[in-house]
């Protein structure tokens, strides 16, 4: 079970990745289509290019966090199962 919450962990820290890619990509195409189309106002694409470049950071951190908090869960187990004493697990963990 530990090993599944790793993974979909690990999956949504990959996603929050290309999507943070993604949004930088927008946010180019939005420039490029400011400078060709001089009355055109970008203005909304970019806000909402800043808005999700945010949100995905956001989202990363917390998958970054969750990711933490797993790999501490498993060392504990690790050291549960291998008869650690109390005072040796605090200093590995």
């Amino acid at each position: 079970m530990l090993k599944k919450a790793y993974r979909s962990a690990a999956l949504s820290a990959w996603v929050a990745n290309v999507l943070s890619i993604l949004v930088l990509y927008q946010s180019q195409l939005a420039d490029s289509l400011q400078e060709r189309v001089a009355d055109t106002d970008t203005g909304e694409l970019q806000a909402i290019a800043g808005a999700m470049t945010d949100l995905i950071g956001e989202f990363g951190q917390a998958s970054g966090r969750s990711l933490v908090a797993l790999v501490a869960t498993r060392r504990h187990l690790w050291l549960t199962q291998a008869k650690v004493m109390e005072t040796e697990i605090a200093v590995l963990l």
